[in-house]
């Protein structure tokens, strides 16, 4: 099979996947959502939809990609594994998110939440809605809400992923050993795509269609398996010239920028309009392009592309839980900082300043160094904080739960390792030959 150390180009892609994500939910800020730039980086859906197929496609390649791994294959300490790598970080995201929201629920005794898809108006949330809104977060459950998002909303993926991890024992090695790949993908394609068509046939724009077709896990799921079959192709393939020619490499970089390209002109023809068929099945195709191609990258130019590529990709989950709350922070300072030296203020004081601070708009040219900060500070988090309550939460599930048994990856053929994680920073072990 393939040197798995290749994967280094895996862990660059979801590098910038989730700094392109940070850019998706933040550019509104410095660019008219019609703009040709606007639309660029409005292909959001795209982005995650690619996550999903190389979270599927990773954790295949770890515990299924031998025969011996298929038998050694253990429930418990699967679900033991990924839940310690989700739920310390989604915390971490959840009590920065609600610290910041405490403000808002002093102002208005509740969260704001729009009141309907196109509608800029904001409706507060009923003291109902707002317990059951934390209670689902704090269960991990908020992705199966349709109606609305509160505190971290871009960590319904995360939502997602774990019900994605809870049916991967189940379907994993049945999906892996069909003996027609090509063709089960098409078939999820179409499942995928299902949803989005009739949405789009009867023109359905409320709430509940929007939310379901956004984030439901079900209806997100065949993202999630596609990432199996596709595996099972790529071990196909690696196992004989293990190389893609150049007429494949040219046909899967023009079918994803011709996805992209017609995305972002189609957004520009319809401006303000939901094009659900885009969210739930369009890009499709391209999110297995991308991934394909990153897995049959070549060896790594140099062992500093290896490390910084491998703590960059272990980064991108604490990036993407984190991008929100630490952008609405920056631009806050932002406003507080130049409203106190335009003097906009006068002499009275800082809440003068404060109020003063909410009309300044912010500055594109401060735009590259908060992604930077950002950056740099969930590297921070992840290597400092996260990375040892994992391990830690790890440790005592599997005390409590394992039957005292320290949780295990399958064996390795080869002594040395490498570190990769699947695409939301699930920590496992890539041998440089597989296992």
């Amino acid at each position: 099979m393939k040197d798995s150390k290749n994967f280094w180009a895996l862990d660059w892609l979801r590098f910038f996947l989730a700094v392109y994500l940070v850019v998706f939910h933040t550019q509104s800020e410095y660019f008219a959502p019609n703009s040709l730039i606007g639309s660029i980086l409005d292909l959001g859906n795209m982005v995650t939809g690619t996550f999903f197929v190389l979270s599927g496609f990773l954790l295949t390649h770890v515990y299924f990609g031998t025969q011996s791994k298929q038998q050694g294959f253990k429930k418990k300490s699967f679900w033991i594994a990924r839940f310690s790598t989700l739920y310390p970080l989604h915390m971490v995201g959840f009590v920065v998110a609600f610290s910041i929201s405490l403000v808002q629920i002093y102002k208005t005794g509740s969260i704001l939440v729009p009141a309907g898809l196109f509608d800029p108006a904001e409706r507060p949330l009923e003291t109902n809605e707002l317990v059951a809104g934390i209670a689902s977060h704090l269960l991990l459950l908020h992705a199966w809400n349709p109606f609305y998002q509160i505190l971290n909303g871009p960590s319904w993926s995360l939502s997602a992923l774990m019900f994605f991890y809870i049916v991967f024992p189940y379907l994993g090695i049945s999906l892996y050993k069909f003996r027609q790949p090509l063709v089960l993908l098409a078939g999820l394609w179409v499942l995928f795509s299902l949803p989005g068509i009739l949405a789009q046939l009867f023109d359905d724009n409320s709430v509940l269609i929007d939310g379901l077709l956004h984030r439901n896990p079900i209806l997100r799921l065949p993202l999630f398996l596609a990432g199996i079959p596709l595996y099972a192709a790529y071990a196909r393939r690696s196992n004989g010239a293990g190389v893609l020619g150049a007429a494949e490499k040219q046909g899967c970089l023009l079918l994803i920028v011709a996805t992209a390209a017609a995305a972002v002109y189609l957004k520009l023809q319809y401006p303000g309009q939901q094009l659900h068929i885009l969210r739930n099945g369009f890009y499709f195709p391209a999110a297995l392009a991308i991934v394909w191609l990153a897995a049959f990258a070549g060896p790594a130019a140099s062992a500093l592309n290896t490390r910084w590529s491998a703590r960059l990709g272990k980064a991108s989950l604490s990036i993407f839980i984190l991008h929100a709350s630490a952008f609405h922070v920056l631009e806050k300072i932002e406003q507080v900082v130049r409203a106190a030296f335009a003097g906009q203020a006068g002499t009275q004081g800082i809440g003068s300043i404060i109020s003063a601070s909410r009309d300044i708009e912010p500055v594109l040219y401060l735009y590259p160094v908060y992604v930077a900060l950002i950056v740099v500070g969930a590297l921070i988090v992840q290597e400092r904080l996260v990375t040892p309550v994992q391990a830690r939460c790890r440790s005592m599930l599997t005390q409590w739960l394992g039957n005292g048994q320290a949780h295990k990856e399958p064996a390795p053929t080869v002594q040395k390792s490498y570190r990769m994680q699947s695409a939301w920073s699930d920590e496992v072990n890539v041998e440089e030959v597989a296992r």
